[in-house]
């Protein structure tokens, strides 16, 4: 209904069974998950569903709706299509459909979010309001303002990526010296290498950069400060990235070959 994978449900399924196999290989506990395909519980409890998806949408108006155009992929000023609209109820009555206390989704998500919020006030349903956990997204390579989107292949990391392509992209990646903001290699230091480093009791395993002279940080802050120092060069930087990158991407390559 966003247009996705050109509306072909056999190719949607498909990349349902990769994200599956991909949780698989970096280690996760499936024992205790249960996947659910849509489409499967759309027949089995379509009556229960679609009167949850058409009440929720006569509680908020278009102006809403237009404003959670992102998390469908598009702009609020884009031509949007009636299913985006729909896309946007659907998602929000996902919520109730599932009784799920705990809503994880993307930051760009936050309005369809909300919206699940505000809708047990509108309807007066006797639960609790979920719980909203926003994930951060993953910039751009060579335009952080963004974010990752496989529609620009050279400008984000693939799961299949092999450590030369990785070190292609990192090497082509936005890095200006002793800058922070608007920085995708920082970031991905941020949110994806100190957080993937750290172990069950919280400690971050160092970061360590060879050169001229031997560096070792244990939190992203310490590594931050040294670079608006400029005590690391762009290169250090992007090297050091990539190897880590490969360290995370590894298994779940290995696993799909």
């Amino acid at each position: 209904m966003n247009h996705k994978m050109n509306r072909d449900l056999e190719k949607i399924k498909i990349c349902g069974k990769i994200f599956i196999e991909a949780l698989k290989a970096t280690g996760l506990d499936l024992s205790r998950i249960r996947f659910l395909w849509a489409s499967e519980e759309f027949e089995k409890h379509g009556n229960t569903y679609w009167s949850l998806v058409i009440d929720l949408s006569t509680k908020f108006s278009l102006e809403t709706v237009k404003d959670s155009a992102e998390a469908v992929g598009r702009q609020k000023d884009d031509n949007l299509t009636i299913s985006h609209a729909l896309y946007t109820s659907m998602q929000a009555a996902d919520v109730f459909f599932l009784g799920a206390d705990v809503c994880h989704m993307r930051q760009d998500q936050k309005t369809i979010n909300m919206i699940s919020r505000e809708y047990c006030e509108k309807s007066g349903l006797d639960r609790a309001k979920p719980v909203v956990l926003g994930h951060e997204m993953l910039r751009d390579l060579q335009d952080p303002k963004i974010k990752m989107q496989e529609t620009r292949p050279n400008s984000c990391i693939f799961l299949e990526d092999d450590f030369q392509t990785i070190r292609n992209k990192i090497n082509d990646a936005t890095c200006p010296l002793g800058e922070v903001e608007n920085n995708p290699c920082l970031h991905l230091f941020q949110h994806l290498v100190f957080a993937s480093n750290e172990n069950i009791n919280g400690d971050s395993i160092p970061v360590v950069i060879e050169g001229k002279n031997r560096r070792e940080f244990k939190n992203y802050q310490d590594l931050e400060d040294s670079w608006r120092k400029k005590e690391i060069t762009v290169s250090e930087l992007k090297e050091i990235l990539s190897t880590h990158l490969e360290n995370l991407v590894k298994p779940v390559r290995d696993h799909f070959e």
